[in-house]
């Protein structure tokens, strides 16, 4: 709703110390209704059916969808709990766009627009780039997936585009919930969510928590994890909140790298087939705390401080896929031990201001992101047994390494200074610009021969966006946006990378964002062009700035409710991407991991009696494998459907239902990290969920 709102005499003087032209006596600004623990916390938006309507990422501010001049999806918790999705990988193929790499069998790695996302998840808008987990959805109301360079807010990074987890916070209702979860190949997996306010209106909290043990479809491949997240909120003054996070993970599971190609072609061998031995393990810990405190000077002016602390111990001994032999199935392999741990310190200072000038009205952010990171990388190597493909037999015992491969230590600091404005001209047309400054300053010592590698990178990104509404529902946008990604971005210097320049990525898009049935049902039809120069391949020495890609696609997204109680989620993408420059030859080749064509529909159907039925489709084009050497081959991944289906029962304190997924047992294969590392599909696969709540 609109609220007229009297300045105040601070926000007076503010604006004249800080030379800001004298303000109107009557100033307008959006507000909209929040859940909120009393003045406690404020979450976004309930949504209660239809399409989701604002998101926070685009902007670091609660803004309708409409108004942001890019392409934005939101996954909301109704749609995360019809999947019954525990990760992430459950959930982001219903994206357009949005594909997964196979991670070494041992973490998240998503491909958007057909770049890599490894590095580009966010929690709460701030840089959650931890590489060897799993994250949990236990305590994530909603994921948002922000297209193209993004940059401008968030720093480096961020080519095809960035994910963005949404914590859940303390409300001002009681929560109380359990999820019991049982499925094929012995999962077990059970979890709480509980809170709501404490002793008084201003202290609240909120608790999720999960375990989960499983088999998998894999030979010899299980995991067990343990996740805890509570969270407390306190309303300090009328005008100042301040909200402590805590998570804790761990998680231990068999790392498994898939199985290799045959010819141009993933090895004609069964799903099953585990290529590494039964001793491999990996076992991840990952602890983090938040601190975020918000002030309001006035209806003006608010501050707001983010700081986030996260460090995690990864140890992994795993068996690696080498080259097939000669005859095609003898498959040489080499043992590997890795330690990484990693520490992050960031702060975010932001302060917004919202002002009538010149006749528009206008939403500035300014932003301070201070950030140090540090990662130590040790590494063993040494040669495992040889396995027939065809016919594997463990015999391999646990071997004992000798001199470390790697042993370096990276500290990595960053300082961006961001600007941003949102500016209504009329009720019609709308801008969005803005631009960050950042200084990355990175180290790395080898502690092998005594050596070590600077790089200081200084980049600017930019971002313009105009909307234009000829109605309340329809909204064309206009983006041209750009990012960078320092060589050390991984926190690590493979050979001689300290004297590679950053890649450099720029986006230009257009679109339409529609919205039907009053609101219930939201489509965004994107065209872009996606450009990225310098791009660094190969590994060790080999590494080298190969030239240009250039990604141009169509996209389009569809979400909400077509009639009450029947939902909808649809997606569509032409990617034509190619190797426009190449220093090896390969002009007007395909890139790896885009596919030309992807989809996905999901819909459900609720009866007033509370049980329903849905079903999914997730379509996959060819892909290439990525090469690990320029000389390799091809290896493409063959085009997949896969087939999901749903039976559910719903009431208001009590839900339960069957996730049916690839019901035909199609024989796929989801994705790559090289073409001798490739992931199986899970064939037919049955998942029981039964959740309360009061």
């Amino acid at each position: 709703m609109r609220t007229q709102i009297k300045l105040s005499a601070l926000t007076l003087a503010i604006a004249t110390l800080y030379g800001v032209p004298a303000l109107a006596a009557d100033f307008t600004v959006e507000r909209k209704e929040s859940v909120r623990l009393k003045e406690v916390a404020v979450s976004a938006e309930a949504e209660t059916g239809g399409a989701p309507q604002n998101a926070v990422t685009a902007t670091k501010t609660d803004t309708p969808l409409r108004d942001i001049p890019q392409s934005i999806q939101v996954l909301d918790e109704e749609f995360i709990e019809e999947q019954n999705a525990i990760y992430l990988k459950d959930v982001l193929p219903y994206v357009s766009n949005v594909g997964y790499q196979q991670g070494e069998g041992a973490r998240d790695d998503f491909i958007i627009r057909g770049f890599t996302a490894l590095d580009d998840v966010f929690k709460d808008g701030v840089r959650d780039d931890i590489r060897q987990q799993y994250r949990d959805l236990a305590n994530v109301e909603r994921v948002e997936v922000l297209k193209g360079p993004s940059a401008a807010l968030f720093g480096r990074g961020s080519s095809g585009g960035i994910i963005n987890l949404v914590t859940k916070k303390p409300t001002d209702k009681p929560v109380m919930g359990a999820e019991l979860m049982l499925g094929s190949y012995d999962l077990r997996r059970g979890s709480v969510d509980f809170g709501g306010p404490l002793a008084s209106d201003a202290l609240g909290y909120r608790f999720n928590a999960a375990y989960e043990r499983s088999e998998s479809f894999r030979d010899d491949v299980n995991w067990e994890r343990f996740f805890i997240a509570p969270t407390l909120g306190w309303r300090l003054t009328p005008n100042t909140s301040a909200l402590l996070q805590f998570e804790y993970l761990k998680d231990n599971r068999t790392p498994d790298r898939g199985v290799p190609a045959v010819g141009d072609r993933p090895a004609p061998v069964s799903v099953n087939t585990f290529l590494g031995e039964p001793f491999d393990n990996q076992e991840t810990e990952v602890r983090s705390v938040n601190l975020t405190l918000d002030h309001r000077f006035s209806a003006a002016w608010s501050l707001r401080n983010v700081f986030r602390y996260a460090d995690t111990d990864v140890n992994q001994l795993g068996t690696r896929n080498g080259a097939l032999q000669a005859n095609q199935r003898t498959l040489n392999r080499f043992f590997a031990r890795f330690d990484l741990p990693q520490e992050n310190y960031f702060n975010q200072t932001e302060a917004l201001y919202k002002a009538q000038l010149g006749g528009m009205a206008h939403q500035f952010l300014f932003g301070l992101e201070l950030g140090q990171q540090s990662r130590d990388f040790f590494n063993q190597q040494v040669a495992a047994p040889s396995i027939d493909i065809y016919n594997p037999v463990h015999t391999a015992t646990p071997p004992t390494f000798g001199a470390p491969n790697i042993n370096s230590s990276f500290t990595a600091k960053t300082v961006g200074l961001y600007l941003q404005d949102q500016i209504a001209f009329t009720s019609k047309w709308k801008a969005l610009l803005g631009g960050r400054f950042d200084y990355f300053d990175q180290h790395q010592d080898n502690h092998l021969n005594g050596t070590d590698q600077d790089r200081i990178d200084r980049e600017w990104s930019p971002r313009v966006g105009l909307v234009f509404q000829p109605t309340e529902v329809n909204a064309f946008y206009a983006n041209f946006s750009r990012s960078f990604l320092p060589s050390g971005n991984g926190l690590f210097f493979p050979g001689g990378a300290s004297s590679l320049e950053p890649e450099s990525s720029t986006l230009y898009e257009v679109g339409n964002k529609n919205d039907f049935l009053d609101g219930r049902l939201s489509a965004t039809l994107a065209l872009f062009q996606l450009s990225k120069e310098n791009i660094a391949t190969g590994s060790g020495t080999e590494r080298i700035q190969i030239g240009e890609q250039r990604h141009r696609g169509i996209e389009l997204d569809v979400t909400g409710e077509l009639l009450p109680r029947w939902n909808v989620r649809a997606s569509f993408a032409l990617l034509d991407a190619e190797i426009t420059e190449s220093r090896d030859g390969f002009e007007g080749d395909r890139p790896a991991n885009a596919p030309e064509r992807s989809g996905s529909l999901w819909s459900t159907y609720t009866l007033p009696s509370g049980f329903g039925l849905g079903g999914g489709v997730i379509y996959m084009g060819d892909r290439l494998a990525p090469r690990f050497r320029s000389t390799d081959a091809y290896v493409t991944l063959p085009s997949f459907v896969r087939i999901d289906a749903t039976l559910f029962y719903k009431s208001r304190h009590f839900d339960a239902g069957f996730n049916f997924r690839n019901i035909f047992d199609e024989t796929y294969y989801e994705s790559a990290s090289l073409n001798s590392q490739i992931a199986p599909g899970a064939p037919f696969n049955v998942l029981f969920s039964v959740r309360g709540t009061i």
